[in-house]
């Protein structure tokens, strides 16, 4: 059987829909844990549930047997979603798992901090997500709600350092995320987070799936889950900030381009909806604007809005000698500086929606016509 057939049938871009077609293909293949997952899940969906859990059972064991530990953990659940265990069964594959020896990873760490019963609970907790290739997972600014792991597939976290945080360090321009790391930072849970990254799909990835509020719940009753996330939290930062670099600081340029900003008709200001300018930096998150039209009035206006903490939605557009380039952002700080003599108001404005390969053209984008001469006519 080809490599790349199997591989095509587990990353989803090949579907089988006869039952003997994928039997024999796995009969060939009987030592690819991957394919024999992907078997049981099609057997679920056949509505053959007694062969699919007998065949989540031989997954969760070989890839017990293979290392794969949170893989194992995943068919384990699944195949009790089907058949509730006893509780001798639950004990004695938890003990297989402590048996085991396992490569340390982020989700092993974590997870082996836990007894049989809290391992158990979370287990019950968690929730099978399926993304296909290139898909964004989350971005900047947006409030975390679960933390998640990686089942099998590869991600790219993409780290910022948001024009509204202060902090020193951030992780570096990107990491590669792949089995049993980990993303997403809900704790402490008393607060909300924001989250500083985006994470993107590279390939067909699963992903093993615990809400904020599912946690919440669960260290209410065991204590010792949360200690274990507390402790992945500090893993997290920890990986983040040893070769970690101020990321604002490392891409943010002098680039002088015309710029208009047009505020959205859903943002909460009534005074100057649009603005003429020049960008005084851009980095690859965001851009300080020089707003050269803009009142007293409408100035007090937006400090009021930033204040209490409200997006002001906008519409960027990078110009010069009839070449342009438009994409959204918010208004996220305001500050006044004295240039030449002159009081200038500056708008911190971030890119949103954007992907990291679009944030990137963009970049170079307002690098290269920053080469052009800025027109005369910014006032107008």
């Amino acid at each position: 059987m080809e490599n790349s057939l199997i591989r095509h049938i587990i990353d989803k871009s090949i579907y089988i829909d006869n039952i003997e077609t994928f039997r024999e293909i796995i009969s060939s293949e009987p030592n690819n844990f991957d394919l024999l997952a992907e078997y049981a899940d099609f057997l679920v969906v056949k509505n053959q549930k007694e062969l699919a859990w007998k065949i989540y059972g031989e997954a969760a064991q070989g890839f017990l047997k293979t290392g794969h530990q949170l893989k194992s953990m995943i068919m384990s659940l699944s195949q009790w979603q089907l058949r509730k265990p006893s509780k001798e069964e639950v004990s004695i594959y938890f003990s297989l798992i402590s048996e085991v020896e396992n490569k340390q990873t982020k989700f092993s760490v974590f997870i082996n901090q836990l007894s049989t019963a809290e391992k158990f609970a979370l287990l019950c907790k968690i929730k099978r997500e399926k993304c296909p290739v290139r898909h964004l997972i989350k971005r900047p600014g947006e409030i975390e709600t679960k933390v998640s792991f990686v089942i099998r597939g590869e991600l790219k976290e993409s780290c910022f350092e948001l024009l509204t945080t202060k902090r020193a360090q951030t992780a570096g321009p990107f990491k590669i995320l792949v089995e049993e790391d980990t993303f997403g930072n809900v704790y402490p849970f008393s607060r909300e987070q924001k989250s500083n990254s985006y994470v993107e799909t590279l390939t067909y990835v699963q992903t093993a799936v615990v809400s904020k509020d599912d946690l919440r719940t669960l260290c209410s009753v065991y204590p010792n889950i949360e200690k274990a996330i507390i402790q992945l939290c500090a893993i997290r930062k920890r990986d983040s900030g040893i070769n970690g670099m101020a990321l604002r600081k490392s891409v943010r340029y002098s680039i002088n381009v015309e710029m208009k900003v047009h505020v959205n008709g859903n943002a909460p200001l009534t005074g100057t909806t649009s603005f003429t300018g020049y960008s005084k930096d851009i980095s690859i998150s965001g851009v300080g604007f020089v707003a050269c039209n803009c009142t007293k009035t409408t100035r007090d206006e937006i400090c009021q809005i930033l204040e209490q903490h409200l997006r002001i939605d906008v519409n960027i557009e990078f110009s010069s000698h009839g070449l342009s380039l438009s994409t959204p952002g918010a208004i996220v700080r305001l500050q006044e500086n004295i240039e030449d003599g002159l009081k200038t108001v500056v708008f911190g404005i971030e890119y949103t929606n954007l992907p990291p390969n679009l944030l990137g053209h963009l970049f170079s984008f307002t690098k290269l016509i920053s080469n052009l001469p800025i027109g005369s006519n910014l006032a107008n």
